[in-house]
């Protein structure tokens, strides 16, 4: 696909005998023209946070009206893929071979809906009266959309599952396909300390679990301010960057300036705290929060500090402990390191994507991420921390 000029575009079309108009604009000041109507001011955070986004990576604004006013809103972010996307992936020698090939004569793209640096976030907004049948409009302006920018790969995540979304991705001759799981640890109610946790899990574990919290008398953790985010951008981007590389897949990277426009936008909802050792700071963590849930969101750390003191697990554990002390109901831990989360008592969650091949290379490239470890389906690793007596059951989340 190649870069498109496309200031403004707009296209017509009908749906459930609605006249629809799609209006797409690379220009975020567009979205400015519909400042004043519901769906904008009843969801602020979401579209501060695509402006955000779209600061760092190529961005189509979406706008579905219907008599005259707006009635969805979205976005498209255009990842440019390379060899390097999938160098990491466990892939049999033909397969690498073919993936090879193909990056070296091809360049392809991926139009993906929604923030791709967010899988808690909504791909679209949208006004009440139009619910129940959103998700089949945005998709009709993505398929409308593709075929004006032409790129390789449609891609739809983090879909509602139902019976609506269902026959209209399999209808629009979409594939789907086993994504990485989302992480997630219950919380119980009873909990109202980390030692209670701990109470909950075999001896095995708890004894871990002892030894990496007595790395805590080797370092700080502290919440950082807004003014203390900014001042610390460089050291978090270069922690950022360090953890990422062990990352199999990696669509886009985020600027230095990403934390700071987090909490900006989200105020108390997002946290960033930094853990310090002689005042230096080696590992830093972030966090949304919820009234059910608590995420934790993106993390770095010094590889060399990691490893003498188990920095990432103590991440985990202040997890669990600000979840609990919060009572939320959910710790939901993310995408990486299952093997670590299983440890902890976490549980995978299904995760699919959806792919729609624009063209020939499209329908190559689609084969290619089918045969990405990636996507395999991870194996389930009977690793269950909870004692026998604990009401929480590895079976039954």
């Amino acid at each position: 696909m190649k870069k498109q000029n496309i200031k403004k575009y707009q296209s017509e079309f009908e749906l459930f005998d609605r006249k629809l108009k799609c209006i797409f604009s690379q220009e975020f000041a567009f979205f400015d023209t519909y400042k004043s109507s519901e769906v904008v001011q009843n969801n602020k955070k979401w579209i501060d946070e695509i402006k955000l986004t779209s600061t760092f990576q190529e961005t189509y604004f979406i706008v579905i009206e219907e008599k005259n006013a707006p009635i969805l809103f979205s976005s498209f972010h255009v990842v440019k893929l390379n060899a390097k996307n999938l160098s990491k992936n466990e892939q049999s020698s033909v397969t690498n071979i073919v993936s090879s090939l193909f990056f070296m004569l091809n360049k392809p793209n991926l139009l993906i809906l929604g923030n791709i640096f967010r899988t808690e976030s909504p791909q679209f907004i949208c006004s009440n009266e139009h619910h129940t049948i959103a998700f089949e409009i945005v998709l009709k302006a993505s398929v409308l959309f593709s075929k004006k920018i032409n790129p390789t790969l449609l891609v739809l995540k983090e879909i509602p599952k139902n019976e609506h979304t269902f026959f209209a991705i399999k209808n629009n001759d979409f594939s789907s396909k086993i994504a990485d799981p989302t992480m997630e640890l219950n919380i119980l109610p009873e909990w109202q300390t980390l030692f209670d946790y701990e109470q909950a899990i075999t001896r095995k574990y708890a004894a871990r679990m002892q030894k990496i919290l007595a790395q805590r008398e080797n370092f700080d953790c502290i919440e950082l301010n807004f003014e203390q985010i900014i001042e610390l951008t460089s050291e978090t981007h270069a922690l950022y960057k360090s953890t990422l590389q062990d990352q199999e897949i990696v669509l886009n990277e985020v600027n230095p300036n990403y934390w700071a426009g987090l909490k900006n936008i989200h105020q108390h909802d997002f946290k960033l705290f930094g853990i310090f050792i002689k005042s230096k700071l080696v590992a830093f963590y972030t966090t949304f929060e919820d009234a059910e849930s608590l995420e934790l969101y993106y993390v770095g750390f010094d590889n060399l500090a990691n490893q003498k003191h188990q920095l990432y697990f103590n991440i985990l554990f202040y997890g669990i402990e600000m979840a609990i002390s919060s009572h939320k109901k959910t710790l939901k831990l993310g995408r990486t390191a299952w093997d670590a989360k299983y440890s902890l008592g976490a549980v995978a969650k299904p995760n699919e994507i959806h792919l729609k091949a624009i063209c020939l290379k499209g329908k190559m490239l689609d084969g290619i991420i089918s045969c990405s470890k990636h996507l395999a389906k991870p194996q389930i690793i009977n690793r269950n921390p909870f004692r026998k007596n604990t009401t929480l059951q590895y079976s039954d989340i």
